[in-house]
């Protein structure tokens, strides 16, 4: 079924791109105004701009259109921070059952290489110590006889260092 689109849809797509630019000039040149007319003056810019002429009904429709979509985007914003946040937590708790059920451990280096961590109890006769650190990636394997205890709360750039160690 075919959507039928008013004057003011398809007005509101063709200035939506250039709204913006205009709304940071006009606060730009004239700071001491509120935001509402602001916005106002920069909806008649860019509506000037492509030689609009509309109503005030559709006017007001176009205005308060890209008001909700500013302040959709503003909370898809505010849901994004929280997700990221959310995704530290998980990342952190992750890392803290890892350290204590003694799991493998990731890092990404300064190259963006991302490497893989694991403590290993080495059984061949010629072992230098009774534990070693294995850093494993796509690009290649290190292995590090001198453990510290800590090594699981290490830092990325720390780990990084650790795996140049012998």
């Amino acid at each position: 079924m075919m959507q039928h689109r008013t004057e003011a849809d398809i007005v509101f797509e063709r200035i939506s791109g250039d709204f913006p630019v205009w709304e940071r000039a006009v606060r730009e040149a004239a700071p001491e105004l509120a935001d509402d007319q602001v916005q106002e003056r920069a909806l008649r810019s860019v509506l000037a701009q492509f030689r609009y002429d509309l109503s005030r009904d559709t006017f007001v429709y176009i205005r308060e259109r890209l008001e909700r979509t500013r302040r959709e985007a503003r909370q898809m914003r505010v849901e994004a921070v929280t997700l990221r946040e959310r995704a530290r937590e998980l990342h952190a708790r992750t890392e803290s059952l890892m350290a204590e059920f003694g799991g493998n451990r990731t890092y990404r280096d300064g190259d963006g290489q991302v490497w893989s961590v694991r403590e290993l109890a080495p059984i061949a006769p010629w072992s230098r110590a009774k534990r070693c650190l294995v850093f494993s990636s796509e690009m290649a394997v290190r292995r590090v006889w001198d453990v510290p205890s800590d090594w699981r709360v290490l830092s990325d750039p720390e780990l990084e260092r650790l795996s140049w160690s012998r």
